[in-house]
């Protein structure tokens, strides 16, 4: 399974948008957690796409895909001109 994440590494303001292949979710949720004060959960899926190509290793999965998502400082204003964005935000649930 492909879980994905919107995740502020080091709690500096930005979220980025990471796809993690894993098998035990809960334990992975726990172990993000450890990485950064906010991480939201937006969906899974079961198929690896073409672009999950990565392979750095988590003690709890495999991170497949992670790319900058946008900054949480006025992210509202920003995020209400990319109609995917907003989808996204409304999806993610906090973990």
């Amino acid at each position: 399974m492909i879980a994905r994440f919107l995740i502020d590494f080091e709690n500096i303001g930005d979220y980025f948008l990471v796809s993690i292949e894993t098998n035990d979710k809960a334990s992975l949720i726990d172990e993000l957690k450890g990485y950064s004060r906010d991480v939201l959960y937006v969906d899974s899926k079961d198929d690896i796409s073409d672009k999950d190509t990565g392979e750095r290793r988590l003690k709890h999965g495999i991170i497949r895909r992670c790319a900058w998502w946008g900054s949480k400082i006025g992210f509202r204003m920003r995020f209400e001109t990319s109609q995917w964005r907003m989808d996204t935000l409304k999806k993610a649930v906090k973990c």
